[in-house]
């Protein structure tokens, strides 16, 4: 490919405060972890006005 798919995960992790980490794993491959932090849920409700 043209190399977009890593550069748009990173870019949806930075989003939501996530982290990528990589790891060459020799003849193995690639070891990939992406991390997401727990939602908080809350009882606020954000409205947006479009228009």
């Amino acid at each position: 490919g043209t190399g977009l798919g890593l550069s748009m995960a990173y870019g949806i992790m930075e989003e939501n405060h996530g982290k990528i980490s990589i790891k060459n794993t020799g003849p193995e491959g690639t070891t990939i972890l992406l991390e997401l932090p727990e939602e908080q849920v809350s009882n606020e409700f954000h409205f947006m006005s479009i228009g």
